[in-house]
């Protein structure tokens, strides 16, 4: 059971470190100002660096540990059979004999303790016995595909919530026609691709959210830094309003 749950774990916990990590790279590129101060933000962070270190001790132990078990130090050979106890160790034919030998007897052992039952309870405590011992010596594959019907019903699952999403997908809205430029604004340039603060071909294109008009990165940081405004329309606008654009935007 470990060996199968914590491999799936840690399969989960690589996919929400993927995810968190785009998240926040996007949100570091599209406003740099912006922090968010919600709990579940802070929680995120604080996964996305600690998680790194945590898989960096856990490979590191394993690998400490297969070292140690290479070189004779110790009779595990994983953190995980340590903690189970369990220790790794080669066979024969004649010990895998020996050892179902074993077996065989101890559970004709426990079969013949109820011989002094009566015959209904005898037969009873057979067929409990039989199916306990069926369970643990196909308790292996049974897990295994257990496992594998689990994987199946999550992506028959997930396959299903995508189509049912694609579905109901909605047309968007058009985008809202751009705000009139103010009449104590600055005014627009003739040409789109300059900026209307400098009058020169924007440097690090950046957008302006509350307005929709582009300037360059540091003309327009220092615009809303010292007024707090569009220069065009004159919308109040904060630092956290500044989206800065990317080729193919």
């Amino acid at each position: 059971m470990v060996g199968v749950l914590v491999p799936y774990i840690r399969a989960k916990l690589d996919r929400l470190y993927e995810e968190e990590s785009i998240r926040q790279r996007a949100r570091q590129a599209l406003a740099d100002d912006a922090r968010d101060a919600s709990w579940r933000a802070f929680y995120a962070r604080a996964f996305v660096r600690a998680y790194p270190w945590c898989v960096a001790a856990h490979e590191g132990s394993r690998f400490a540990y297969q070292l140690l078990y290479l070189l004779g130090k110790t009779p595990y050979y994983l953190p995980g059979l340590h903690l189970l106890g369990l220790r790794v160790a080669r066979t024969d034919p004649a010990a895998a004999r020996a050892h179902a030998k074993a077996q065989a007897a101890r559970r004709a052992r426990r079969a013949a303790g109820g011989d002094a039952l009566p015959a209904p309870l005898r037969l009873l405590c057979a067929a409990t016995l039989r199916a306990g011992y069926l369970v643990a010596d196909n308790a292996r594959s049974a897990l295994v595909l257990s496992v594998f019907a689990f994987k199946l019903l999550e992506w028959w699952y997930s396959a299903g919530e995508r189509a049912l999403g694609e579905r109901k997908a909605l047309e968007p809205p058009p985008p809202p026609p751009p705000l009139a430029p103010a009449p104590d604004g600055l005014a627009l340039p003739e040409d789109t691709s300059l900026c209307p603060i400098c009058s020169s071909k924007r440097v690090n294109p950046t957008l302006v959210a509350t307005s929709g008009y582009a300037y360059c990165y540091v003309c327009i940081h220092k615009h809303v830094t010292e007024r707090g405004c569009c220069p065009v329309t004159l919308e109040p606008a904060k630092l956290s309003d500044l989206w800065r654009l990317y080729p193919g935007m």
